[in-house]
């Protein structure tokens, strides 16, 4: 009788047992994951009071304390604080959420430091912090903004949101220096384009912006 044989047929399926089930437990952790990640999405889309935006983008730091080399929760956590700098009346509140929300960004980098989406971000951080009308602030920022925002465009040529930033930052700028919808339409156009052939690769993959480029576009 070859016990050897015996005994290397019975490790050999005891390697295998724990594979699977390995396998079968990161599935689950992954479609949890998944789940968690979804759902706090759609809240983060539905609501628009401050202090609910921030309590949501707190949920995804914790997630991102769970999930440690996942940069989406990051994304998300960042994104929920420039939204809510967006809708406060206060200039230093803006300031330290966005300062916030810059951090955060800078830590996603660590795990996709080629991700067209984070450069996106980031622009669009530069312009919360343009947010306060300060012509010294505009100085600083609008070259960073579109530093980044153009990196996004190399990295991802079919990202809308770079495009929808861009030809935000043209909208705004008053018509004296260059700017305004006039001469921004162009980009808002080719922006909604993408947004329409646009197709995120899972369900988790940001998809906002479209609806505030066709607000510019049919704005009087």
């Amino acid at each position: 009788m070859n016990y050897s044989s015996d005994i290397y047929k019975v490790k050999n399926l005891s390697f295998y047992i724990i594979l699977f089930s390995y396998t079968l437990n990161a599935d689950a952790q992954s479609q949890e994951y998944l789940r968690v990640m979804k759902e706090n999405i759609n809240v983060l889309d539905s609501v628009s009071n401050s202090n609910s935006i921030i309590s949501i983008a707190k949920k995804f730091e914790e997630i991102s304390n769970t999930e440690v080399k996942e940069w989406l929760p990051l994304y998300y956590a960042a994104y929920g604080l420039l939204k809510a700098a967006f809708e406060v009346q206060n200039n230093d509140k803006c300031d330290e959420l966005t300062d916030r929300a810059i951090e955060i960004i800078e830590k996603a980098f660590v795990f996709a430091p080629s991700e067209s989406e984070l450069y996106a971000l980031m622009g669009f951080s530069y312009i919360s912090k343009m947010n306060t009308g300060s012509v010294f602030r505009a100085i600083t920022y609008l070259p960073k903004s579109r530093q980044v925002l153009n990196k996004a465009k190399q990295l991802n040529p079919a990202n809308p949101r770079p495009y929808y930033l861009l030809a935000s930052i043209i909208y705004y700028t008053p018509k004296i220096y260059g700017g305004g919808k006039e001469k921004a339409m162009p980009l808002l156009n080719e922006a909604l384009d993408k947004f329409n052939k646009f197709n995120p690769v899972n369900a988790i993959m940001p998809i906002w912006g479209r609806t505030e480029c066709l607000n510019l576009i049919t704005e009087k």
